[in-house]
Parts: structure tokens; C-alpha cells; sequence
């Protein structure tokens, strides 16, 4: 996404979010993230995260969730679960290394935990 659409994007966001938050005396507490560590590069995908941790950061949630979903099917309702590719194994401490490099950016702004998922990479 263009930094431009992005920017809009995220103060809809922010601009919905945290008035209906506020509203009901709500807090966001975390942040799922869909990764694709398989599909590119470590540097590549810390890049886009960065409006994620953004969203998180401005509205006060201190955790970020990291899943790994390269491949996935889950929005793919004509794929049988039978036909969804497998995770290479030889890949797995490679992704999760590298998952691991992300968590730092993301205590760096403040936050207090960032968790690979465990339903991610098996």
C-alpha cells in the first residue's frame, strides 16, 4: 500500500477506533499480525508492519500477536483444508529467528510484549 493510502487509511482507522473504544470504556490490549516471513524478506516485512505498530501504539495496546500466514487458505472457501500447502519444515527456525528480530521494533516503541503466534508455523 502507498505511504499515502496508508496514512489515510490509518486515521480512518484511528479516527473509528478510538472514539468507539473510549465510548464503551474499552482498551485495546494487542494486535494481530498476519506475516509472510515465507514470501519475503525479514527487512521487507519489518517495513510492513510499521502501520500495524503504529495503529497499536496510538491507541495504547501492548501487545503485538505475529502469525506467520504465508499460504494460507483460510479465505479461500472453494480450497478443500486437504489441498492447503504445508509449512516446509526445513524453513520453521528460519521464520521463527526472524519473527523474533520484528519483536524488538515493537518494545522499542514502548510496548511491552510482542508474541509469535503459537498457532503459526507447525
Amino acid at each position: 500500500m502507498p505511504a499515502s493510502s496508508w496514512a489515510i487509511n490509518f486515521r480512518a482507522k484511528r479516527a473509528c477506533l478510538a472514539p468507539s473504544l473510549q465510548r464503551h470504556d474499552l482498551q485495546l490490549v494487542s494486535g494481530w499480525y498476519s506475516g509472510r516471513l515465507l514470501e519475503r524478506s525479514v527487512e521487507e516485512e519489518i517495513a510492513a508492519v510499521q502501520s500495524h505498530l503504529t495503529l497499536l501504539r496510538e491507541l495504547g495496546a501492548k501487545v503485538l500477536v505475529f502469525a506467520e500466514v504465508s499460504g494460507c487458505i483460510h479465505g479461500e472457501q472453494q480450497t478443500p483444508v486437504h489441498l492447503r500447502p504445508r509449512f516446509p519444515q526445513e524453513r520453521l527456525e528460519g521464520v521463527r529467528r526472524e519473527a523474533h528480530r520484528i519483536c524488538p521494533l515493537y518494545a522499542a516503541a514502548g510496548r511491552a510484549d510482542c508474541l509469535p503466534s503459537p498457532y503459526g508455523p507447525r
